[in-house]
């Protein structure tokens, strides 16, 4: 066994052989598009963020581009159309299979993991909604068709109090922030959206917002990621940011990472993953929603999809690649 002082040298040594060229390197991307949720989410926020340090460090051009959902841009991913994009474990691992009645997307590759995110049921705060078995006969937005992942995510919710879809009155809605204007208008009563965005605050500041827990016997990571591989159980807490938590309240969580297609090149994700390690703890100042994240699990093995060969060599050489990524992206190869 390799005592810790010495795998250290070992990891410095790697890094300066893998990444040195690299970053010396000029990036082949003349250009990169991140593909992110519509305005208002925290795809968008962060997305934004991202792009702003790659036009700082890496003098391209890079902007977030807004779609009404991830449903809408992996493909673009998949087809080399935009470079990469922000999409949860959930979402990107379903496209890569062909779930969901998609034709499989097998060229996405996750870049990093950037944060768990936090996701359940809102209602307005004067509803009788106390919890998600309260959800019983009422209207339910569960199919969103930007983002055809988070209906999965709304009934596998529903499923911890035994509830399916003849249980409620099924709500469709485009995508997420039509979701939430649903419930600020009356026309539904519950739907599921990310904890802390902007769009959640605006319509707390309109009309008064709360999340809807989690309860049960069934609130484990076993039984949420049997309904859906990668989903688990999440409490959040109070904070300053949060009005609409006033109380601690357990939702549903799973990770968001950076996805981009397999012919990116080594030299680019290795420039990108350079500038994101080395600014990540600046980020998490600057965007609150990063402070759920890790810059010691960038490379975490909670992915659903691959990682691209040059991440895997990035994560290596900073010694952030365990065998457990070894044995997850053995068993996601297609």
């Amino acid at each position: 066994m390799f005592s810790i002082s010495r795998r250290r040298v070992l990891c410095a040594v790697v890094a300066t052989a893998t990444v040195a060229p690299v970053a010396g390197a000029m990036a082949q991307a003349r250009r990169i598009t991140i593909g992110a949720n519509p305005a208002g989410t925290d795809y968008y926020v962060i997305g934004g963020g991202i792009a702003k340090l790659f036009n700082e460090k890496l003098g391209v051009p890079a902007i977030v581009q807004p779609y009404a959902g991830s449903s809408v841009y992996l493909p673009l991913i998949q087809n080399g159309e935009i470079t990469m994009g922000l999409s949860s474990s959930l979402d990107s691992g379903g496209a890569y299979r062909g779930e969901q009645g998609r034709q499989p997307m097998p060229k996405l590759r996750a870049v990093a993991r950037l944060w768990p995110l936090p996701y359940g049921f809102i209602v307005r705060a004067d509803s009788p909604i106390k919890t998600v078995a309260d959800l019983r006969g009422k209207r339910v937005v569960i199919e969103v068709k930007a983002n055809t992942t988070m209906g999965a995510v709304n009934r596998a919710m529903l499923s911890v109090a035994g509830i399916g879809d003849a249980d409620v009155r099924p709500v469709s809605v485009g995508g997420l922030p039509q979701g939430v204007q649903a419930v600020v208008e009356g026309t539904a009563d519950a739907t599921g959206i990310a904890v802390g965005i902007p769009v959640v605050r605006e319509a707390h500041s309109s009309v008064g917002i709360r999340y809807v827990p989690l309860a049960g016997p069934n609130v484990t990571e076993s039984f949420l990621n049997q309904q859906l591989q990668g989903l688990f159980p999440y409490t959040v807490q109070p904070a300053a940011n949060l009005p609409e938590v006033p109380a601690p309240v357990t939702v549903s969580g799973f990770d968001v990472f950076l996805v981009a297609n397999a012919d990116l090149s080594a030299a680019d994700v290795g420039r990108m993953l350079t500038a994101l390690h080395d600014s990540f703890e600046g980020l998490q100042q600057d965007y609150p929603t990063l402070r759920r994240g890790d810059r010691a699990k960038l490379g975490a093995p909670s992915n659903t999809v691959p990682y691209h060969p040059a991440a895997a060599a990035f994560f290596k050489s900073k010694c952030l690649w365990a065998a457990a990524n070894d044995a997850r992206d053995t068993s996601l190869v297609r």
